[in-house]
């Protein structure tokens, strides 16, 4: 499973080289501190009662696999 994963990372890593190529080291650390803050803010919703979201969250294991599915 780690294979897995660690393949599709780097994969998707270097597919999104045409964003980063040519940016300086400081604008590279801007675009990681917009990162970690949106996955900060992403991860600090929780699913509302009554939402459509409700009980509908996907383990680590399924999103896993969804990105093992990618590759």
């Amino acid at each position: 499973g780690e294979r897995a994963l660690f393949l599709a990372c780097h994969r998707m890593c270097f597919a999104w080289i045409d964003e980063w190529y040519g940016m300086t080291m400081e604008q590279i650390r801007e675009m990681e501190r917009h990162t970690d803050l949106l996955l900060k803010k992403t991860l600090k919703k929780a699913a509302k009662p009554g939402s459509k979201h409700e009980g509908k969250r996907k383990s680590l294991k399924d999103e896993i696999a969804v990105v093992g599915s990618c590759t």
